[in-house]
C-alpha cells in the first residue's frame, strides 16, 4: 500500500468550553489562517473553519475543521491548535470527536481491499480505545468493517466488495 506521511488530510475537532472568538483570536496570534463561521466568514479554503455542531450538546461548543493539510506543516499546524485549546480550557465531552480524513484517491482497489482487511484484523484493538458508544455498531456515525472484510480474497469476491465499498462510501460513512 503506497502511504507516506505527505498524504494530505483534513482534521476536525469538536469539543465545548471555548467561546468562537477566544479561539479565533489566540489561532491568529500563533500565525494560523482562520474563518469564524460564527461572525465574519467567507469561505477561504486555507483557513482553520471555527463553526457550530449541533451533535455536541454543551455551552460553548464549537467545530474546528482544518484546510487541507501536508507534511510536517500539516502536522506542526495541528499541534498548535491542540496547545492552543489546552491553554484556552477546551473540553471533550461522549458527543465530541477528533476526525482524520486521509486523502485515499491514488488507492486502488486492491489498496482498499487490504486497508479494509487489516483495520479489521485489529477492529478489536482499536475498538478498545474509544468510549463504549463509538465501538462496533453503537454509533449512527462509524460502523464496524465487519461486514465489509467477510469477502473471500478472490476475483468475484472481491467485486462484490468493491462495490459495497462503493455504495457506502456514496451514502454513508
Amino acid at each position: 500500500m503506497n502511504f507516506n506521511y505527505d498524504r494530505k488530510m483534513g482534521v476536525e475537532i469538536e469539543c465545548y468550553n471555548v467561546h468562537h472568538k477566544d479561539l479565533e483570536e489566540a489561532l491568529l496570534d500563533k500565525g494560523l489562517k482562520v474563518q469564524n463561521r460564527f461572525s465574519d466568514y467567507d469561505s477561504e479554503q486555507a483557513a482553520w473553519v471555527i463553526t457550530e455542531d449541533g451533535s455536541i450538546e454543551r455551552r460553548n461548543s464549537i467545530e474546528l475543521v482544518s484546510p487541507i493539510l501536508q507534511g510536517v506543516e500539516g502536522f506542526r499546524q495541528v499541534e498548535i491548535v491542540c496547545h492552543v485549546l489546552n491553554a484556552l480550557g477546551a473540553k471533550i465531552a461522549k458527543t465530541c470527536g477528533l476526525h482524520v480524513h486521509v486523502d485515499a484517491n491514488d488507492l486502488t482497489g486492491n489498496d482498499l481491499y487490504n486497508l479494509v482487511q487489516r483495520y479489521y484484523k485489529y477492529e478489536c484493538t482499536i475498538d478498545g480505545w474509544m468510549p463504549e458508544s463509538r465501538r462496533e455498531n453503537n454509533n449512527e456515525f462509524c460502523y464496524s468493517v465487519e461486514g465489509l472484510a467477510g469477502f473471500e480474497n478472490q476475483d468475484e469476491g472481491r467485486t462484490a466488495y468493491l462495490q459495497t465499498i462503493n455504495y457506502e462510501s456514496s451514502h454513508g460513512r
